[in-house]
């Protein structure tokens, strides 16, 4: 297949992009709710995208960059998403709505990996308070384990003297 060159690689190579962001967008979509193993394959499969992303637009520039310096300006320009000025003819015009689509898909990409962030900081603080939980009930069994344990074995939980008086009170309280 000959390579394209011009208005025609341009967008050809923009398409492709579009529809590598399209399924990026997808993993993106299968983040939001999941477990930990879906989140991995996830990312595995948005890493590979980027790096398919890269690629593509190192072949856009290289297409621009063999263009005449006027119609390269011109497209560098359509390419970025900056404001034409001039008339445009029905191919640069697709190059344009290309560019605008894809920059409303990177958008929708950048919210959602905010709502993602979101629930992994959630996720997090609620992962933090139940080891704090868990920690405080294990404090709490191993009290009460060597409670059951001294008093199996007739050991005082304090070793510490106490005085008469309040050896006194319990005597007191029990004979009630």
């Amino acid at each position: 297949m000959a390579e394209l060159t011009g208005c025609e690689g341009v967008l050809a190579l923009l398409k492709q992009i579009y529809e590598v962001l399209q399924e990026y967008d997808q993993q993106t979509d299968a983040m939001i709710n999941a477990d930990l193993e879906v989140l991995q394959q996830s990312l595995l499969a948005r890493n590979a995208l980027i790096e398919k992303l890269e690629e593509l637009k190192q072949q856009l520039e290289s297409v621009i960059e063999v263009e005449q310096p006027e119609e390269r300006v011109l497209l560098q320009t359509l390419v970025h998403g900056s404001y034409v000025n001039a008339p445009l003819d029905d191919q640069h015009k697709e190059i344009q709505l290309m560019q605008r689509n894809i920059t409303v898909m990177k958008q929708r990409i950048v919210d959602k990996d905010k709502v993602i962030s979101g629930q992994f900081k959630n996720q997090h603080v609620d992962s933090r308070r139940e080891l704090e939980q868990l920690k405080q009930t294990r404090q709490k069994i191993g009290y009460y384990n060597s409670a059951v344990v001294n008093r199996a074995t007739g050991q005082s939980l304090n070793k510490n003297p106490v005085s008469y008086t309040h050896l006194r009170a319990h005597e007191t309280r029990h004979d009630l």
